[in-house]
Order: structure tokens, then sequence, then C-alpha cells
């Protein structure tokens, strides 16, 4: 009924007021929803736009911000990594770059190099493989790989490679960390079938090139303070930036950072990416005559029978080394390496590649529109090439975040233990148990004017006015007691009784006629008839209320359900949900509680029509 008559509406403050309304209403409304949509869109997100508090993620349309979480994920969200790929002195990946324009040539020749896999495996390094809270696609591509194994028995991958996973979250990705000096590839058989099968088979574009003269670009920003000037001071030298120095392949003994050459490959350069050359055999022969003194003891250490020195063989590459690899290694950290050393990296075969393909520098700028003084300074631009890659599988890396965390919330919610079984159980037995007791409790209270019936009543009331959790420890200990813990009693009985529900019934029961009991008794109709098509027939829109209250009642119980089944085989996706968002960042934790929610949506869209049926109806009666 209106409180405004029909020639007052068309006044102007009677306008007024009704705009004033409206608006008060949407602005309620916007402060319920706003928050719901910047949650719904936080879960597609990552920590490189988390923080950004928009509804649409920018990366959606905004390739500068896809381009940042793809640097991200390809780097293994490692800054450092990124600083030596792309020769920047960025530190935060929200704060990199994104070069819109970029020689198009150059990353070409740099991607069809690539794709010539003309190089060891370490020459190339494996992006999205870890990343602290979060499953990035390598990774679920190499547990995948080892389910279709060994047919998802974790005990069988344990037993076949001897490890100790406990779940499938444990295994990881054995890539080594090529950029530093001490990284080896492992030769368990773990390590040998991602080495030999499963990384073979990886798009080239999912790896990025191990850049030797990034590490050395960050290397001696590290060691002068971040600062040019110091250098120059140091060597009298006049470079304007860091990025302006070049790693030279060999030993360059009339320039002043000869000595820092000497200090990366003696120290910071992994030895995957060094070779002895011809004209340095006889430096190392002489280091091994002063490591052992006489061939006899070479001979009794490396079980050989060689009559001099020089016929020792030296090993091109430390990986060819075998039982010589500590001399090999001892050679480059203490012996003569100026002239016997070169670096042998990424950077120096492509290089290579360049000169082979275009043979004259004049047709290499010619191609690139460049102008490269030498073909020992074209730079990897890995930047350029990484925005190369994201222009050319743009719909791939938006679908691959858009849908990563709510991946990894789905294999966990759904397939860790027995969660959706025993969830679904316990909510389905928990509202037909829910719905059998309080409605024949209320109609015995309604329906029989018992002496006691208010004490009866008071008392379910009372149960209102302590919180759940008061009962914990005594109903724990009952249920112990009981020797029900872990189990189905053990959750569905403590609540199969409600005093809520038995109240509200009872109050909903007393509102129908008393001449359809009377007119049923008349006509002979058995109780269990009247209760059934009089009573539950007529009060359908309570019921749909009472049966929604326990449903989501059995779902959301957290506290509960781990107090009384503690056992993980027993665990509901409420528990699950808790343990899934102490282990995953906050985007994931985000598309795991959107997941869990679903259910609860789905039950309200069914039940809805009965529930405005029931604030409706009490109303109109």
């Amino acid at each position: 009924m209106s409180f405004i008559i029909p020639t007052e509406r068309r006044h102007w403050r009677t306008r007024l007021l009704y705009v004033g309304i409206y608006a008060v209403v949407t602005v309620g409304a916007l402060t319920m929803v706003y928050p719901f949509l910047i949650m719904l869109a936080g879960s597609v997100k990552c920590r490189v736009d988390f923080d950004r508090f928009e509804i649409i993620p920018r990366y959606l349309f905004d390739d500068a911000q896809l381009y940042r979480k793809f640097t991200r994920a390809r780097y293994n969200a490692n800054a450092w990594r990124y600083q030596i790929a792309a020769r920047s002195d960025v530190e935060l990946f929200e704060e990199v770059p994104y070069p819109e324009r970029f020689n198009e040539a150059a990353a070409r020749d740099l991607s069809e190099f690539v794709e010539t896999r003309s190089m060891p495996a370490g020459f190339l390094a494996a992006g999205q493989f870890w990343e602290s809270g979060v499953q990035p696609r390598i990774q679920r591509q190499w547990r995948a790989f080892l389910v279709r194994r060994t047919g998802g028995d974790l005990r069988r991958l344990n037993r076949e490679f001897n490890l100790t996973s406990k779940s499938w979250d444990e295994v990881l990705v054995p890539e080594p960390e090529m950029i530093t000096q001490g990284a080896r590839w492992g030769e368990t058989a773990y390590d040998r079938l991602y080495r030999d099968e499963f990384r073979p088979g990886l798009p080239r574009h999912e790896l990025w090139p191990v850049h030797c003269e990034g590490l050395y670009f960050v290397e001696l920003r590290r060691r002068f303070g971040m600062d040019i000037r110091k250098l120059n001071e140091r060597f009298g030298t006049d470079f304007a930036t860091f990025q302006e120095i070049t790693l030279s392949r060999t030993y360059p003994p009339g320039s002043p950072l000869a000595s820092e050459w000497e200090f990366f490959v003696r120290r910071l350069v992994n030895p995957l990416f060094l070779r002895i050359v011809r004209e340095g055999h006889d430096a190392y022969r002489e280091f091994l005559r002063q490591r052992y003194g006489a061939i006899e003891e070479f001979n009794r250490r490396h079980q050989t029978d060689f009559l001099s020195f020089e016929q020792a063989p030296v090993p091109a590459r430390c990986e060819e080394a075998g039982s010589c690899e500590p001399d090999w290694l001892a050679f480059v950290r203490e012996g003569d390496i100026r002239g016997a050393v070169v670096i042998d990296s990424f950077d120096t075969r492509y290089r290579d590649y360049l000169k082979r393909k275009y043979e004259t520098l004049s047709a290499l700028n010619a191609a690139h529109g460049e102008r490269y003084g030498s073909f020992e300074t074209v730079p990897l631009r890995l930047a350029e090439y990484d925005a190369w890659i994201l222009r050319e599988h743009r719909t791939e890396l938006r679908w691959e975040f858009f849908t990563r965390n709510y991946r990894q919330a789905f294999s966990f919610l759904a397939l860790r233990g027995r969660a959706l079984w025993v969830t679904f159980l316990y909510c389905t037995l928990n509202v037909l148990l829910h719905m059998t007791v309080n409605p024949l409790a209320a109609y015995a209270l309604s329906r029989y004017q018992l002496r006691s019936g208010h004490w009866i009543l008071l008392f379910c009331v009372l149960t209102m006015a302590f919180p759940a959790e008061v009962g914990s420890i005594p109903r724990f200990l009952l249920i112990r007691e009981l020797g029900l813990l872990n189990s189905l009693w053990a959750l569905l009985l403590p609540g199969a009784a409600h005093g809520f529900a038995i109240f509200i019934l009872k109050g909903f029961f007393d509102g129908l006629p008393r001449d359809l009991y009377e007119s049923a008794v008349i006509e002979g109709a058995p109780e269990r008839w009247i209760f059934w098509n009089v009573t539950l027939a007529l009060t359908k829109p309570i019921l749909a209320v009472t049966a929604f209250s326990a449903f989501t009642a059995a779902y959301g119980a957290f506290l509960f359900a781990l107090i009384i089944c503690p056992a993980e085989r027993m665990w509901t996706i409420s528990v699950w949900l808790y343990q899934f968002q102490q282990q995953v960042s906050e985007p994931v934790g985000f598309a795991g509680l959107v997941l869990s929610s679903i259910p609860m949506l789905l039950a309200f869209l069914l039940v809805q029509r009965f529930i405005l049926r029931g604030i409706v109806l009490p109303v109109e009666k």
C-alpha cells in the first residue's frame, strides 16, 4: 500500500524524494556488489596486478599489463633472472617497461635460432615452472606427465624414482638454475626423465635464453653499488651506463676490464658456458703437472697409464671431462686461463648464427635496420624477444592467466582426498535428517496442546542464546565416548534437531486454519496423511527456508567438521578450503572462495521462489 496518494506524486518535492530514495538504494547496492566484483576480478590476477582495484582486469585488454604478468611467470617470479635476461635494473615486475615498438627482424632471428635446437639443454631455461602459491603451466604439465606415466599412483612414483612426496603438490620440476656457477643437471632417474623425455617436448617459446652477458652486467652493477661512476673511477673508463659494457668471448688483454672478465669466468659463470680451446692445451697440461707433480700420481688418481702429461687428454667442455672434472674446474679457477678458455654461451652462438646467416655486417645491419659495429656487439634484445612472443601467443597467454588460479583451486578442492564425496553426503543427509526431525517436533508441539509445551519451546529458544562454539568441547567428548569420531554420524547427529528451526516451524504451523485439521479428522484421515498432505503441503515456503539453512550450515561448517573429524579422509570442502588458503597466494585463494560458493549459489537459485513466498506470505496473511 502506497503512502503517497496519486495527486502528490506529480509534485517536484515528491519526485525529488523518489530520486533520493532510488539513489540511496543504488549506493547501498553498489556497496554490496562492488566488493564482490573486486574479489571476482582478483581471483584471475597475480601479485603483479592484485593490488589494482579494478572490476575488469587490465591485462584482458592492455598488452603492457599482460607483458608484466608474462615476464613474472616466464622468469619464475624472480626479478634477478629478468634483470639478467633483459640487462635491466628494474627490481619489481610491476615496473617492467613494455617495449611497444621493437625490432621484429631481430626478434624473429632470435626465435629462429632458438628453434634450431643446436645447443646444449642448459643454454635455455624453462619458464613458468615455479611461483610461490601458484601452479604455473609447466609445473602443471610436468605433474600431468607423471600422472599419466604412473597411472596417478603417487606411491608408485616414489617407489620408482626414490622420492618421498606425500602429495602431488610436493612434486617439483627438477630444473637447475643454470645461470649460477654450481648448477648441474641431476643424474638421477627422475632428473633424466625430465631432461630427456619431458623437456624436449616443450615449445621453444616456453624457454628463455641464459644470457651470460646479462649476468656480467648484473654482477658489475652489484660489485660497484649500481653506480657507474665508481666503475669509471676504478678503471679510468667513461661508460655512461652499465648497459654499454659488453662481454668479450675471449680474454681481452688490452681492456681496462680484463681483470673483471677473469674474475667473472673464474668465480661467477657456470662452467657449462666455458670451453678450453686448442691453444690452451699446453696451459692445461702444465697446470696438471703442477697439480700432481708426477704422471704416476695422476695415473693413480684417475686409474690411467699415461707415460707423460703430454698424453693426458684435454676435455673441451666440463661435461666431457668425466673423472677429470675436478681438474677441469680447478684449472678454470686457478690456472692460466688467458687465451686458453673462451666463453661458449647462448650469446656467442647466436652471434655465430647471425654471421653464418648474413655473412657480412652490412647485410645484418640492413636486415635489422641497425648500425652494429661488429657481430660481437650484437645485443640479444631478450626483452623485445619476450614482447614478440607475447604478440604471437597473446590469446593463449591471456587464457592461461585467466584460468590458472581456478585450475589450481579446482584440482585441490575436487581431487584432494574425498572432499566432494564427503561434502555431498554430509549436506544431503543433513538436509534430509533436518527436514525429518524438526518438522515432526514442531508438528507435535503445534498439533497437540502439551501441558509443558511452552517449556519445551522455551528450551528450544534458549539454544539460540549461546554460540555453537560453546558446545564444541562437550560435543566432541560425547561423540568420542560413543566411538563415532571420523564418521558421517559424528557430523549428522549433533545437528539433527535444531531449536530455532523447531521454533520457526511451530509458529508457521500455528498459523494454519484449524478447520482443515478438523475436516480431515471427520473424514477419517490418519495423522500421517494430515501431516504430509495438509501441514507440509501448505508450508512449503518455510520448509524451503529451513532446508536451505540446513544446507548452508552443513556446507559452511569448518570448526565443527574439523573437530569432530580430524582425519583427512573425512574433511569437507570447507576444511580443505582453509588448508588451501594457507598454502597459496591471495588471488588463488580468491579463486577457491569463488568456486566453493557455486554450490551455495545453485542451492539458493533452486529454492529462491519458495524463500520469497516465505517472506511475502506471512505479511499477506
